[in-house]
């Protein structure tokens, strides 16, 4: 493989395609929900599961992010490497998207925008967590080789 761009930019779109989804869902729940209202304390089960899956989403992340990076050794060329970085990010943004859709359901179907709170937190670790490729020379160990390859972009 002689130039990683292609590849890492895949790796941006993906997970940008993350981010966006649950940012196209809330644009599409809210422009049909009618009579917004905030309160901690609308006795739906929605207060239990909303923050629940949220702070299961902010321990998952980084646990399967992780998990993912062990399967990345420094004899793999810069291409698996970058495959296997992707999957790991997709493991890492999948269950914060998951604790923002289920955050914009719950205000999907009680209008109520206190849950709104939790999907933009979720969106704010994701855009924390988007892959640069700083960040992917510092959680990979790579060659000198691959690390002037990285470079050259």
């Amino acid at each position: 493989m002689e130039n990683p761009n292609p590849n890492f930019k895949t790796i941006q779109l993906v997970y940008s395609s993350l981010i966006f989804g649950v940012i196209a869902f809330l644009l599409f729940t809210a422009s049909s929900v009618k009579q917004m209202f905030f309160s901690y304390l609308d006795g739906s089960p929605f207060a239990f599961l909303v923050p629940v899956f949220f702070i299961a989403g902010v321990f998952l992340s980084p646990f399967l992010f992780k998990k993912s990076m062990a399967n990345i050794h420094k004899d793999e060329s810069l291409y698996a490497k970058l495959t296997k970085y992707q999957g790991a990010n997709i493991m890492r943004g999948a269950p914060l998207e998951a604790a923002g859709l289920m955050a914009v359901a719950a205000f999907m179907m009680t209008a109520n925008t206190y849950y709104l709170i939790f999907m933009f937190a979720a969106v704010f670790m994701m855009i924390a967590y988007f892959p640069t490729k700083i960040k992917f020379s510092n959680s990979v160990e790579l060659s000198m080789e691959d690390q002037e390859k990285l470079n050259q972009l």
